[in-house]
């Protein structure tokens, strides 16, 4: 060889070390980037924001794991700070021990024993988790199309996913899936493009421990886990390789599962490969038919008729023989539950996106998503400078997220909430990235991108919009407007699916590239068409629509009663479903005005007064007054105002000054059955799949009585059966404005509240203070107030408690609860008047409940009152809460009761 020719060899070798090292400082700068900005901005965004609400449920059960683990290894069973080591099993057995063994490793090195004001050491694990996140979804993203750039952008829209961002403020095993779940990809995609054996055995060996992880976090998504090693290796050249990947995949799962076995066997007296998160109560819950696979409070019958020793498997095979045709609409639409809103269980803002807004985010990415998957599918390249190495990586880091996502679909079985398809959305947006990169690559197609565009906004509008109002006026018939609605709604998406196949023209010119879009295409629109129509002629549905009512305007339900007096009722209430302002609203009955108001039901109805309890939370959650939460509200009439063998004439106007909303239904499609919104169930779980609704109930079916009705509205002139609204459209059928009759067991006829002659004052505390050390593990302290049994035998007690309060240290939120309970501390009850939050300042705030509360709300009768002080971490360590001159006074009054059971809802 020459010396120019030595020159030249060595000049090259040069670039080319100066090349990778270039590459390797820009990979590290893109990732420090992705890292440092994600967890800056989740750390900042999640200070002060409801972390005392957003450490209850699920979250405040995990942060209770890692106190009772961090209390073990301080000392275990010599520890004077609570330590129980049954607990500590009971919970490790719920949650798994990589959430907690890592959480509680953080604290051990801050040498923290947890406490109410230790949050930030779990904030501080979720925002680090996330940015780590973020890192691995660029690294996923470089591997598919080779940019630094795209995968910089990858990096920080998973980063900066305002849904993701909320996530870091729940101490939750959803942050640690995702991380765990891109780490299994790209620990493979080491192994497929690795030259080195040994490099290539840790990264195998590390895929199992991962693996591992993932089953003892989230057993559901553990099958897709194995499906992409299987991938993998099916990609790997030679028998060898394969079998050689296989058996040190299967030694990191060993090595990894083997402690938990032994834990397991030790502590429980059996082998489980999983944390005992409850599956079949979770499966029987996702699988209730009648409550549409939502899980309500109190559990649903589906969720009592089963225990853990009959299997999930057991359990999903006899609903789905029982019911199989309903059993498939349920799980079709539970895909669009689990897929279609971002998790955002408390609607909150994020970035300033507004909970709607992040909605629409979110679907814009899934629709691109879906259009990566279908390229990937479909075996589309992304077009780089690196070849057909990044040719081959693609189409495995590819078909790995489809795998994943797909995944994903297991969820099904349960309740299918937002929570469970979050751990989907980082590869939903590395196929977006790679969908849109390949566009981007191709600068001639501007015109087919922007129709694209306009398409995919088109599909947005019509699954958000309800278009039945405009429908009927085409046409009368309910199911007739239903199927307008699909077919236009499916002709939407296959006009955007033709427009990606015009797209997908230009990209390629392979005739068996174009065959399988072609398929992938049919496939898909199939799908929708499956899914649309699964959703639309769901029969158990309430399809309802409302009536703003404002001025003059007269709401009128007329019901021919047939015979009723037979049945002698003891009592009569009028039952309507619509917003807040019922509790002002005008009433008629037969011509007669009502002095009462419209109040919650479940103040008449002691045995349901529970469900009180889980709308208040929600509501505080939600950053809402409890009243705003939509509800049955009822106000009780004279029997004798009623005409039982003939018509009767039930009108509602707004009060003067202010605007009414009452809600209706849409002719039922199922025929004698009605399906309303129930009246003794309450589901977080509704609410978690929606961002507007305020509408917690299960729908569920009721065989309305066989009488005439007529519905009408009068807007300043003579009454309109045709259309009962003044909104937009037609909305037609009937009102949701009904009478109840019944009669209680040994009830008397009454309608009236009376108030009783018993009245006490038992408390006046000059001075109360709650701070730091008063506050327990629960964050709260309470002072128990004995209640006369001489004034509890009434059917109701109200219950006045007012003085004042002021902050010992800085001004801050806080919640005063007061809640009722038996002598024995069961069946508690928070009194709905109790204020929610509270600002407390640095001079005295006014404190003041005042509620009327049925007695055998509570079982066995109602013994005592506790005044309960809830505060944030924060404003826990600032100094606490200083009460002073608090006076209760208890006053016995009479009110119908309904506990026995309904006679007839008319």
């Amino acid at each position: 060889m020459s010396t120019n020719q030595q020159v030249n060899v060595a000049k090259l070798k040069e670039l080319d070390r100066r090349s990778k090292l270039f590459g390797a400082a820009t990979e590290l700068v893109v990732g420090l980037l992705c890292f440092f900005i994600t967890a800056a901005v989740c750390w900042f965004t999640g200070q002060g924001q409801r972390a005392a609400v957003e450490q209850l449920y699920d979250s405040g059960h995990y942060m209770e794991t890692c106190r009772q683990l961090v209390l073990f290894l301080h000392g275990g069973a010599s520890s004077t700070t609570g330590f129980d080591l049954n607990k500590l099993v009971e919970y490790v057995m719920l949650d798994g021990p990589v959430l907690p063994i890592l959480a509680g490793g953080v604290l051990m090195v801050f040498n923290q024993m947890p406490g109410a004001g230790d949050w930030w050491l779990f904030a501080l694990v979720q925002c680090a988790l996330q940015g780590a996140a973020a890192v691995l979804v660029a690294a996923l993203t470089y591997e598919l199309v080779g940019s630094r750039r795209w995968s910089l952008a990858a990096g920080l829209t998973w980063g900066l996913y305002p849904a993701a961002i909320l996530a870091t403020r729940v101490l939750m095993s959803e942050t640690l899936t995702v991380v765990l779940l891109l780490l299994e990809v790209y620990l493979l995609c080491r192994i497929l493009t690795g030259t080195q054996t040994a490099r290539q055995i840790a990264c195998a060996i590390g895929s199992g421990i991962v693996s591992c992880l993932i089953l003892l976090t989230k057993p559901a998504l553990f099958a897709s886990c194995v499906l992409v090693n299987l991938l993998a290796v099916s990609n790997l050249p030679g028998a060898r390789r394969k079998v050689l990947t296989i058996l040190t995949f299967a030694l990191g799962i060993g090595l990894t599962l083997a402690p938990w076995l032994i834990f397991t066997k030790t502590c429980v007296g059996q082998v489980y490969l999983t944390p005992q998160r409850q599956p079949v109560f979770n499966v029987a819950k996702g699988c209730d038919i009648e409550a549409d696979g939502v899980g309500g409070f109190p559990y649903t019958i589906p969720c009592n008729m089963f225990t853990e020793s009959d299997g999930a498997l057991n359990v999903v095979a006899s609903i789905a023989v029982t019911k199989p045709t309903e059993f498939f609409g349920l799980c079709m639409r539970k895909i669009t539950r689990l897929f279609s809103l971002p998790w955002n269980d408390y609607r909150a803002k994020v970035l300033g996106l507004s909970a709607q807004a992040q909605a629409h985010l979110h679907r814009a990415l899934w629709l691109i998503g879906l259009l990566g998957f279908l390229s990937i599918c479909a075996g589309l390249k992304a077009q780089s400078k690196l070849g057909t190495k990044v040719d081959r990586q693609n189409l495995f880091v590819g078909e790995a997220c489809a795998l994943i996502i797909l995944g994903h679909l297991g969820y099904i079985l349960f309740e299918a909430i937002p929570r469970y398809g979050f751990t989907a959305m980082p590869f939903v947006i590395v196929l977006a990235m790679y969908f849109v990169h390949g566009v981007v690559a191709r600068k001639t197609m501007w015109k087919e991108v922007t129709l694209l565009a306009v398409s995919v906004l088109m599909v947005l509008v019509s699954l958000e919009a309800d278009l039945i109002p405009y429908l009927l006026m085409l046409t009368d018939d309910m199911s007739n407007a239903l199927w307008l609605g699909l077919i236009g709604q499916w002709l939407i998406i296959a006009w955007t699916l033709w427009l990606l196949w015009r797209i997908a023209n230009r990209l390629i010119g392979n005739k068996s590239t174009k065959l399988r879009l072609a398929g992938c295409l049919i496939v898909f629109v199939a799908i929708a068409g499956v899914l649309l129509f699964s959703q639309k002629f769901n029969r158990a549905s309430a399809r309802e629509w409302q009536s703003v009512l404002s001025g003059n305007m007269v709401a009128t339900r007329e019901v021919w009663l047939k015979g009723e007096s037979k049945e002698n009722p003891s009592w009569a209430l009028v039952l309507v479903d619509g917003d807040a302002n019922l509790a002002t609203a005008r009433i008629e009955v037969n011509g007669h005005e009502l002095s009462e108001k419209l109040e919650s039901l479940y103040q008449f109805y002691p045995r349901k007064f529970q469900l009180i309890n889980a709308m208040q939370l929600q509501a505080v959650s939600l950053g809402i007054k409890p009243d705003l939460l939509r509800q049955w509200r009822a106000v009780p009439i004279p029997v004798e105002w009623l005409n039982l063998e003939g018509r009767n004439e039930l009108s509602v106007r707004p009060s003067d000054g202010s605007k009414l909303t009452i809600y209706g239904d849409y002719p039922a499609l199922s025929g004698e059955r009605r399906y309303v919104p129930s009246f003794e169930v309450f589901s977080h779980g509704k609410l978690w799949n929606s961002v507007d609704s305020l509408d917690g109930r299960l729908v569920s079916p009721i065989a309305l009585s066989d009488v005439q009705s007529r519905n009408s509205i009068a807007v300043d002139g003579p009454a309109n059966s045709r259309d009962l609204s003044p909104l937009k459209g037609l909305q037609v059928g009937d009102y949701r404005l009904f009478i109840a009759l019944g009669r209680s067991r040994g009830d008397k006829v009454r309608h009236v509240v009376k108030h009783g002659s018993n009245h006490v004052t038992n408390l006046s505390v000059e001075e109360l203070v709650i701070g730091p050390k008063d506050v327990t593990a629960a964050g709260m302290k309470e002072l128990n107030l004995d209640i006369p049994q001489t004034v509890a035998k009434r059917s109701h007690i109200q219950v006045d408690l007012t003085g004042q309060m002021m902050s010992k240290g800085i001004p801050m939120p806080a919640t005063a609860v007061l809640i009722a309970q038996t002598a024995d501390m069961k069946a508690p009850i928070v009194l709905p008047g109790t204020p929610q939050v509270m600002f407390v300042g640095n001079k005295w705030t006014p404190l003041k409940v005042s509620e009327i509360l049925p007695v055998q709300a509570v079982l066995g009768g109602i013994g005592k009152l506790s005044l309960q002080m809830y505060m944030s971490p924060k404003d826990i360590a600032s100094g606490g809460v200083v009460f002073h001159n608090l006076k209760l006074s208890v006053v016995s009054v009479d009110k119908p009761t309904l506990n026995d059971h309904w006679m007839g809802i008319y």
